[in-house]
């Protein structure tokens, strides 16, 4: 019978054990979506301007031709190269309205969401986000995604 292990192991006291550095590169992409959603309006009431954006039904052309959009969408997308991926995300959610009532409203029709995808060129990376900004994304109600993106490693290099 195996033992129940309720501490962690201790943490190394040599000088080996830290975080990985910064990521390189990052795209942080604000979305908002919903059959009911007119860009119009929710770029007036959050303050900006989106990269991209549609109703339901807009017709617009995609590598198999023209489509229709199944659901209305604004898309903010900032790329970032340097600094702190944690600033960046709170400069993000700075730039646009924070009052917690718009946002329960907006997202008690909408679906929010706030994905990063970050590149990776080296091994031991680190990718982090503070509890403030957690709580940020929290108090408006935006779902958190990320999206990791490395070269491929040949079978068997591992580090």
């Amino acid at each position: 019978m195996s033992e129940l292990i309720t501490q962690p192991p201790p943490l190394p006291t040599s000088g080996f054990f830290r975080s990985g550095s910064p990521i390189d590169k990052a795209r942080l992409t604000l979305r908002l979506y919903g059959d009911t959603l007119d860009p119009v309006i929710v770029s007036r009431k959050l303050g900006g301007s989106p990269t991209h954006c549609c109703r339901k039904g807009d017709r617009f052309y995609g590598e198999s031709g023209e489509l229709a959009a199944r659901t209305g969408g604004w898309t903010f997308i900032r790329k970032v190269e340097t600094g702190s991926l944690d600033r960046h995300v709170l400069c993000l959610l700075e730039f646009f309205n924070d009052d917690p009532a718009f946002w329960r409203d907006l997202t008690s029709r909408h679906q929010a969401e706030l994905n990063i995808v970050a590149y990776l060129w080296q091994s031991n990376q680190s990718i982090q986000l503070s509890v403030d900004t957690i709580r940020c994304l929290a108090r408006r109600n935006i779902t958190f995604s990320l999206d990791i993106r490395a070269p491929l490693l040949a079978p068997g290099s591992w580090g």
